[in-house]
């Protein structure tokens, strides 16, 4: 393995530019079931309309051919309360990976409060074996930041799920993001006894341990960030609940570096332990966010922002791309600058420069070839 500036591998770089895998993050609803107090979405566009379902069905036949794999990220919103949507484009992506021969995996970020056991392993059957799940804290705390649309708690259904998945038979992996606050300590040291006692021995469940951030919209009015202390210090605190006889593994989580705009959100446990820098999702030339509404973007955070609008799919499956604002995002990968390709959100502002950049750039140009 060969490594380059700043520590990234040749292997990471190539996985991340390759055109024979694609990623594609698909938000088949923009819609919620639930109103957490700090999300920064709003909720606004529903189901994907079947022009868009055509769209990515036909992008997926025409690359098919040259594909080795084919990785899905679901989000939302919830994207479980588009059901039928995932169904009809796993169903053809299965298809063609059975004909073609590329490899099909993915999995959900998702409140896992529609994911029953029936639901995950038919999920499962179509290589989509990850689902990444939040809890707040134990029972009713949790219910304070993340309750229905309609006001009523959610812990006690997403609990029932989870224990119901220790009885599957399958290969998944639960990623259990638990986040830390001000207000629920208490309440998120009894979740841990609870999930080291209920799934201690399971290693398909692990847990990530987050403090809860402000991402911006309206939520963000409901967030009282954690310093970075006060972060560590609950951090072991709930790694010894969960690993009480492996001090060692406290000792090498806490003493692991964080690594430039990491979020647990679609990484599984095997690549949060890897040592090349952290390279963003957004950041990838070969990965791709399709809204509901058939807007190509590529993160799943600024939503509502115009340089996060980077073209539209085609029923056809092309992708009509505007090149201004898509370029600005593979600024980590071109200079291999660890900042910006471990989150371009926090470098939105030379995204907005490296626009300009190019947009003047263009300018010149057409004035030289017409002078």
């Amino acid at each position: 393995m060969i490594e380059l500036k700043n520590g990234f591998t040749e292997r990471q770089i190539a996985a991340a530019i390759t055109h024979r895998r694609m990623e594609l993050t698909i938000l088949p609803t923009e819609k919620c079931n639930f109103r957490c107090t700090y999300c920064y979405e709003t909720f606004e566009n529903g189901r994907m309309a079947p022009h868009v379902v055509e769209g990515v069905r036909n992008l997926i036949s025409n690359r098919a051919a040259e594909l080795e794999e084919l990785c899905f990220s679901w989000f939302g919103g919830e994207p479980l309360l588009a059901l039928p949507v995932v169904r009809e484009i796993l169903r053809h992506a299965k298809a063609e990976a059975d004909q073609k021969g590329f490899r099909l995996y993915g999995g959900f970020t998702t409140n896992a409060y529609l994911l029953d056991r029936p639901l995950l392993e038919e999920l499962v059957g179509y290589g989509q074996d990850f689902f990444q799940i939040t809890l707040d804290g134990w029972g009713e705390q949790h219910d304070k930041t993340r309750r229905r649309a309609d006001g009523a708690g959610t812990f006690e259904r997403i609990w029932s799920n989870l224990l119901s998945y220790r009885e599957s038979v399958f290969d998944f992996e639960v990623q259990l993001r638990v986040h830390v606050s001000h207000e629920n300590g208490e309440s998120v040291r009894k979740l841990c006894h609870e999930i080291r006692e209920a799934f201690g021995k399971d290693s398909r469940f692990n847990v990530d341990l987050q403090d809860i951030r402000d991402m911006g919209g309206s939520g963000s009015e409901n967030v009282v960030p954690l310093t970075s202390a006060q972060f560590d210090r609950e951090k072991r605190a709930l790694l010894e609940i969960l690993y009480p006889e492996r001090a060692a593994q406290v000792d090498a989580e806490m003493a692991a570096p964080v690594k430039v705009g990491e979020s647990a959100a679609r990484r599984r446990s095997e690549e949060r332990g890897e040592p090349e820098p952290y390279i963003c999702y957004a950041a990838k030339p070969n990965q791709f966010l399709i809204r509901s509404t058939g807007r190509i973007g590529k993160c799943t955070v600024l939503l509502d922002d115009p340089r996060n609008d980077v073209g539209f799919l085609r029923p056809d499956g092309t992708l009509h791309l505007d090149d201004e604002r898509l370029m600005p995002w593979f600024e980590g990968l071109t200079t291999m600058d660890v900042n910006a390709a471990g989150c371009p959100i926090h470098h939105a502002e030379t995204l907005r420069a490296k626009g300009r950049e190019l947009r003047d750039a263009k300018r010149i140009g057409l004035a030289l070839a017409t002078a």
